[in-house]
């Protein structure tokens, strides 16, 4: 078949055309690859950093140490208690007591909340020196080294047990 374009344009065209088709696959590939490649690494420094401070939640928690002391209550520093409990941090880092629960040895609980957002429930969550579980108000952070002994306002005297009020806690001197 004789050539109709004398200039000889149209196959120029065709095999430039494949040359540009070739070039824009080629930089869609590698545009693919290079976003994944980012994306992959994004994933694995996010899943590195969630590791590290999954690792440093589980370091403070194995240094959180606390030593627990309980007596019969001794009205002087709170009026109305079966219990006392004395709280200790003898760990590394600073300890926050959120609720206090009594049971005997055998894992019977003991406590039984009167506040009216936890009725029923075994933890006692604080209350005031005259109403609620407890002679505190939790939470109730501890530095290292302190201990209830420390603290100050919750009795007459400059540092109080954690008082547990008889009504939150049946049978507690039994």
């Amino acid at each position: 078949m004789p050539n109709l374009n004398p200039s000889g344009l149209g196959r120029k065209r065709k095999a430039i055309t494949g040359i540009f088709v070739g070039l824009i696959i080629l930089a869609a590939i590698f545009s693919a690859g290079v976003s994944y490649y980012v994306y992959a690494g994004q994933a694995s420094l996010l899943a590195a950093q969630g590791a590290i401070t999954r690792e440093g939640g589980a370091q403070g928690a194995n240094a959180e140490s606390l030593t627990f002391t309980a007596l019969p209550a001794s009205g002087s520093s709170c009026v109305g208690c079966a219990l006392e409990v004395n709280a200790s941090n003898s760990g590394g880092v600073p300890v926050t007591i959120t609720a206090v629960f009594v049971t005997t040895l055998a894992g019977k609980a003991l406590s039984a909340s009167t506040n009216p957002s936890y009725l029923g429930s075994e933890f006692l969550v604080g209350g005031s020196k005259l109403a609620g579980d407890l002679n505190v108000t939790l939470p109730l952070t501890l530095a290292v080294g302190e201990g209830t002994r420390s603290l100050a306002g919750c009795g007459t005297t400059l540092g109080c047990a954690i008082g547990i009020h008889a009504a939150s806690c049946i049978g507690c001197l039994t």
